[in-house]
């Protein structure tokens, strides 16, 4: 990424900020003029002292240079200021899209980076950027401008000086160009340093109680030695290549200013040039390398910025969602149709030419051991991964044709471990959707038998004192909040003991009449229920604690599909087979 692109993202960033932006170009032009008039009056000061002037012709230099050096910090402090305006607009709406972007992220890409490399790429990048905003907007920027401003009034005062200097400038200007372009990969490998150790501090931090508990602390010690120790050579190489950048700077303008007074000393002695010509030409040449001293923290920084521009500028174009179609769905129950599904990740078979066909209000339960494709398949009938081939049409639309907004609302997908926030009750039941009422929330906790807990809806949730039966719970709400045409339960019971699992199931069953739900389970006897089974099948007749239809995938194919009814009473069925196996091994553990 070259200076031309760089300098095009940012103003793109830049241009929502237009009010704020046009102000620090204000400020910043002032400081400038006033930093330069300052000498400028100083030498006219001394050339009126040199041949004796009246003290009424000195006056007016003196107050100017008073006026000057007072205004100069009242210029930079409030170009300062607006430049952290500017920086912090500009970086928090950026984190505000990149957030959304990572939260509309493939799972399987949910499933490979950590939360903590997750917070580095949104927050960490985001926050270095922050800082080349800053650096470009008024510390850089200003260098330049000031430095170009100085070699135009060496050109005013010597041409000769000013053309020498000139050329010099342009030579260390191409030299950090290229000297640039070389840095920016070894920040860049050290940003990326940086994320993927503090991700592991996120894993290792997480897991704490498991590793404590089995005495492997030493494994989180050596995990994360190693981790810092890979970060370490990235990151002496991206903080050696600022000094390199500064050191270059330092023997530039070492050379800019002997050059000076080699030609300004015999020019004043020769009596060609008045002192206070000296005095502008050596003060000139000053600013040309009055940020020196600042300058290595500003070039570290920059690279650091531009190197954190590359990984954001690379994350939005790789994953940045784009809204495809926009129709809406019919209301009600939605009939749900997949025809030749297939997917796999890394090589991994997850689905292969999975076909099936669900009516409105029926329920089918996809059954088969771990690591049949169950869970992939719940994602991708939730339109949370592509397919790689084969359709799934819901209520007569393709997925890809029908509004994402809209395919939000009209389908409930509760995962394994639903999600809970450190926020009140009712922001975690309507996940911070202020266009709900209270008294509908408080609907909601009563139909999943949480009634008690309406009193608490504004106070906040402590999710840790949650049991995992209260979690699904509220889970279970947030779908009756939502009134979705399809539900997909992926598991909805894997973390619950036998106690609580009777409780939850039977809200969840009582929660799905009426409406279209694909069950994903490995507990096949929560299928089963405490009647006799239905011989009828499908509809409103269907006793509580059976479904519909039966899926049973093997290896990511669809190895058996039927009706429940049929299926539950042939002991030879691949359902029948695996429903005699869990109650065989319920028994063996019964005390």
């Amino acid at each position: 990424m070259g200076t031309v692109g760089t300098v095009s993202y940012l103003w793109q960033q830049l241009r929502g900020a237009r009010a704020p932006v046009a102000a620090m170009g204000g400020a910043l032009a002032a400081r400038i003029g006033l930093t330069l008039a300052s000498p400028w009056l100083v030498g006219r000061f001394l050339d009126g002292v040199e041949r004796h002037a009246p003290l009424s012709q000195l006056q007016p230099w003196a107050v100017g240079v008073l006026a000057a050096a007072l205004l100069t910090p009242v210029a930079a402090y409030a170009a300062g200021i607006l430049a952290y305006t500017v920086e912090w607009t500009v970086a928090n709406r950026l984190r505000g899209r990149l957030a959304a972007v990572a939260l509309a992220l493939p799972v399987p890409r949910h499933r490979a980076m950590t939360p903590g490399e997750m917070v580095e790429r949104v927050d960490g990048d985001v926050a270095a950027l922050g800082g080349l905003l800053s650096n470009l907007g008024l510390q850089v920027v200003a260098s330049i401008a000031q430095a170009l401003a100085a070699l135009g009034g060496l050109w005013f005062v010597n041409r000769g000086l000013g053309l020498m200097l000139a050329g010099l400038v342009a030579l260390v200007a191409w030299a950090w160009e290229r000297f640039r372009r070389a840095a920016v990969p070894l920040v860049e490998a050290e940003r990326q340093g940086s994320a993927d150790t503090y991700g592991l501090v996120g894993e290792l931090v997480a897991a704490r109680d498991d590793l404590a508990a089995e005495g492997a602390l030493h494994y989180a010690h050596r995990r994360l030695a190693h981790a810092a120790g890979r970060w370490e050579p990235s990151y002496v190489r991206a903080e050696l290549s600022g000094y390199v950048a500064w050191a270059l700077l330092l023997g530039a303008f070492g050379l800019a200013d002997g050059a000076t007074y080699l030609v300004s000393g015999p020019l004043y002695f020769g009596a060609h040039l008045p002192l206070g010509t000296v005095y502008v030409l050596v003060a000139y040449v000053g600013l040309l390398a009055a940020p020196l001293s600042s300058l290595r923290e500003q070039i570290a920084e920059l690279q650091r910025g531009q190197g954190s521009l590359r990984r954001v500028m690379a994350w939005d174009r790789q994953f940045s969602p784009a809204a495809t179609g926009g129709c809406e769905l019919p209301p009600g129950p939605l009939p749900l149709s997949v025809s030749r599904l297939r997917w796999r990740h890394d090589g991994v078979r997850g689905v292969h030419d999975v076909s099936f066909a669900l009516a409105p209000r029926r329920h089918l339960a996809v059954v088969g051991a771990s690591g049949a494709g169950k869970s992939t398949l719940a994602t991708l009938l939730a339109h949370l991964v592509e397919p790689e081939g084969g359709t799934i049409h819901l209520g007569g639309i393709a997925l890809p044709q029908v509004d994402p907004a809209a395919l939000r609302r009209r389908i409930a997908y509760l995962p394994q471990t639903p999600a809970l926030f450190a926020a009140s009750l009712m922001d975690n039941l309507t996940l911070f959707d202020p266009a709900i009422p209270t008294h509908r929330a408080a609907d909601g906790l009563a139909a999943v038998g949480l009634g008690a807990w309406t009193d608490r809806l504004q106070h906040p949730l402590d999710p840790s004192t949650l049991s995992a039966g209260e979690r699904e719970l509220l889970a279970l709400a947030r779908v009756w909040l939502g009134d979705p045409g399809l539900v997909i339960l992926d598991e909805p019971l894997s973390r619950l003991d036998r106690a609580h699992r009777g409780e939850v199931a039977t809200r969840w069953w009582s929660l799905l009449e009426g409406r279209t739900a694909v069950i994903i389970t490995h507990r096949l006897t929560t299928l089963v229920s405490d009647s006799s089974v239905d011989p009828r099948g499908a509809g409103p007749d269907r006793p509580h604690g059976t479904v519909d239809e039966i899926l049973v995938l093997d290896e990511g194919r669809v190895v058996e599909h039927g009706s429940f009814a049929c299926l539950v009473q042939d002991p030879m069925s691949r359902f029948g087979q695996l429903l005699a196996a869990e109650r065989a091994a319920d028994a063996a553990s019964a005390p």
